[in-house]
């Protein structure tokens, strides 16, 4: 019976490893994203090549760790401030984030948006973990903190998800902002990939294989994943606001969330927005632009996919894409880009 049980408590142990590292090589162990992806059809949504005003920039390369990453300056003529700013995963700063990044730069402020490690134009074959992002951030701010002219202007982080997370962990690792605006921000690495795991498996056998997890998280990732950024900000000094979505099921307003935490944070300069019909992607939408893209262009890809089984040749999809109106799909939530506006001058 000893050597019965002790064979069980092996193949536990050793299965349970196995799937958790199989499970973040699937996630994390290649690029999350390429340049080539930009030309992914469809795209209903305004991308950097889209907005005139991000037109001209820097390409920067500094280092994070082994690798390059590359963040793209966008130059205002009279700076307010500078904004460094950080995509989500599978993502990449030129994509969906380029729209609000374009209201930073019309605004007065210098922005900085970074490609994170193995996304877009920086290096990298893999891109390690959700705990990347904060070190990438912290990366990008030892760059713009060895430039004279940027290192004196008051410093504003922004980001989604992957990002989001990455410019408020950041802050514990000496990072000083002034503010920070965090989109779809999750709260703790190793929590949400569990929760992932739940989402995209058998909720029992998720539970029965967590304390492998947890173990093979420990030995492979700087703390285990378990930094909480809702922990950070109590102790921050920074002002931060933290924008939810009510139909975000990526990084959903429970516990999973900053969001989720708002009550604990003890920052007095711990905000929040809420915007009820949002979902993860594109929080900083208006519910106008979520109308316009579920009844008109969702039903128009459908046709547009019944004509077009096979997808279609480079010519129809352009013609698709451009009967598109971008700006209607593309355009910001008014209310919270006032309130991000009277959040920076506070």
């Amino acid at each position: 019976m000893t050597s019965l049980m002790a064979g069980i408590a092996v193949i536990y142990v050793a299965g349970g490893l196995i799937a958790s590292a199989g499970v973040c090589h699937a996630i994390f162990g290649k690029r999350a994203s390429s340049l080539q992806d930009l030309d992914d059809f469809p795209s209903f949504y305004q991308q950097r090549a889209d907005i005139p005003s991000l037109s001209v920039r820097e390409d920067i390369s500094f280092p994070s760790g082994d690798h390059q990453l590359v963040g793209h300056f966008y130059r205002a003529s009279s700076p307010k401030g500078l904004v460094i700013s950080a995509h989500g995963l599978f993502s990449q700063s030129d994509g969906d984030d380029a729209e609000y990044q374009a209201w930073f730069l019309e605004e007065g402020y210098h922005v900085f948006a970074i490609d994170l490690t193995a996304s877009g134009a920086s290096e990298g074959t893999e891109s390690k973990g959700l705990w990347q992002s904060s070190y990438d951030v912290l990366s990008a701010y030892r760059y713009v903190q060895k430039q004279e002219s940027l290192s004196s202007l008051p410093l504003i982080l922004t980001g989604h998800s992957w990002g989001a997370y990455g410019i408020l962990a950041s802050l514990s690792f000496g990072v000083k902002a002034d503010y920070a605006i965090a989109f779809s921000a999750f709260d703790m690495p190793l929590s949400l990939m569990k929760y992932e795991m739940e989402r995209y498996t058998n909720p029992a056998l998720a539970a029965f294989g967590s304390p492998m997890f947890d173990w093979y998280m420990a030995m492979t990732s700087p703390g285990g994943g378990r930094l909480s950024a809702s922990l950070v900000l109590s102790s921050s000094t920074a002002k931060v606001l933290c924008v939810q979505g009510g139909e975000d099921v990526t990084v959903p307003p429970n516990a999973l969330s900053v969001y989720g935490h708002k009550d604990e944070i003890t920052n007095p300069d711990f905000k929040t927005y809420f915007s009820p019909r949002a979902d993860h992607r594109g929080v900083w939408r208006s519910d106008a632009s979520r109308q316009y893209v579920k009844e008109v262009v969702e039903p128009a890809y459908q046709i547009y996919c019944k004509e077009h089984p096979d997808g279609g040749n480079k010519v129809e999809q352009a013609a698709f894409r451009a009967s598109i109106d971008l700006a209607r799909s593309s355009e910001l939530d008014a209310t919270l880009f006032n309130t991000i506006r009277m959040f920076l001058n506070s």
